[in-house]
């Protein structure tokens, strides 16, 4: 029984490892050619269903970023629409959802 809750342990520090390591790769990734160093960034976290901007920045905050602001998030997002990156779709109560391409 306790040899099991050890192993228990041990699994899921691996898969908390395993989501570090993801994080880590995407933070590291060759930075797209035609975006600044934090807009590649972004881009390469932003999971692929789609996120209203605080979402997002609340997500950027918890694996990455934790002083990047609403006001930066929706200007990088901008920008990255921009570009060609992601589409943000406005809904009914006026939110902007943003989509990664």
């Amino acid at each position: 029984m306790i040899l099991k809750k050890e192993i228990e342990g041990y699994n899921s520090s691996i898969e908390e490892l395993e989501k570090i390591k993801v994080i880590y790769e995407k933070l590291t990734a060759p930075q797209l050619k035609d975006l600044t160093s934090i807009q590649s960034q972004i881009y390469q976290l932003l999971p692929d269903e789609p996120m209203d901007t605080l979402a997002v920045k609340n997500y950027m905050n918890k694996v990455a970023f934790e002083n990047l602001t609403f006001a930066n998030t929706k200007n990088i997002l901008k920008s990255l629409e921009k570009k060609g990156y992601v589409e943000g779709s406005v809904n009914d109560q006026d939110i902007t959802f943003w989509k990664k391409l």
